[in-house]
């Protein structure tokens, strides 16, 4: 039976950061990387993601068979600008990523390019061809876990600066982020439940003070307005085909949550 390997308890340091920003150092990793530029969740984005894990399953395949099973790691990304801006002024269809998923020290080029060719027979997907096999070395690096949205990240990176200059130490590489949870989560269902919540929250309110005929004339443009305002502010993509799929998930977080604790609360 293959041994399976899981990348995220042989290497804690790496996965379990601290919500305080403290110095780490990383030698020499093997990684699956592909390049592209736009916003994150934007199309060329999704589209290497998609690309990204059919090829690292199929390493992971190939390995099995000879003993040497992993668990495909969480996706990461670096993350740069060519500007003089600071990279949060420059508009997110400018921002420059290159996305990586970790491979155990035992993955080779040989085992990555037998891995590309029987993955291109069952998917075809140009992008495949532009992965690439990376070993990277980063060096010492200002480490913190984020807990909360983008919005408030720049407060987080903010905390990483300030122990770079009290240590008089110098930027020397670049922006690296690993997606403990998939952000898409929190778009469709995280920001679906909170406003489903605040129009139900709305609407008991509202039954105490004004006539039933009148609750949903309120609720209606309040509603609009407040999803309006997160779809602007908190939610970014260049995809209509996101937009679509998070309007479905929400309206259908709504009838679900309206009929629990609505039809059949006051049945």
């Amino acid at each position: 039976m293959a041994t399976k390997i899981d990348l995220a308890e042989e290497d804690k340091i790496y996965y379990t950061a601290k919500t305080k920003p403290q110095m780490v150092e990383f030698f020499e990793i093997p990684y699956l990387t592909i390049e592209g530029k736009g916003e994150p969740a934007g199309k060329m984005f999704t589209e290497a993601v998609q690309a990204l894990y059919p090829f690292a399953y199929g390493i992971k395949s190939i390995c099995k068979k000879s003993g040497k099973d992993f668990a495909v790691a969480k996706l990461e990304g670096l993350w740069w600008v060519k500007s003089n801006k600071p990279p949060l002024e420059v508009p997110r269809q400018e921002w420059y990523w290159k996305l990586l998923i970790r491979l155990p020290d035992f993955v080779t080029s040989e085992i990555t390019e037998k891995a590309r060719v029987e993955v291109m027979k069952k998917k075809k997907v140009d992008l495949l061809k532009d992965i690439l096999f990376e070993k990277i070395t980063e060096g010492k690096c200002i480490q913190v876990l984020h807990i909360g949205p983008y919005a408030t990240e720049p407060g987080t990176i903010v905390e990483m600066r300030k122990m770079m200059e009290l240590n008089n130490f110098v930027e020397n590489g670049l922006h690296h982020e690993i997606y403990l949870s998939d952000p898409r989560f929190k778009d469709m269902l995280g920001w679906g439940f909170i406003l489903w919540l605040i129009g139900y929250v709305l609407g008991i309110i509202l039954f105490s003070f004004v006539p039933v005929s009148v609750v949903g004339w309120i609720i209606m443009p309040v509603g609009i307005a407040i999803t309006l305002w997160v779809l602007l502010k908190k939610i970014k993509a260049d995809s209509l085909q996101y937009y679509a799929l998070l309007a479905f998930i929400w309206v259908l977080i709504a009838v679900v949550f309206d009929y629990f604790f609505i039809v059949q609360a006051f049945v």
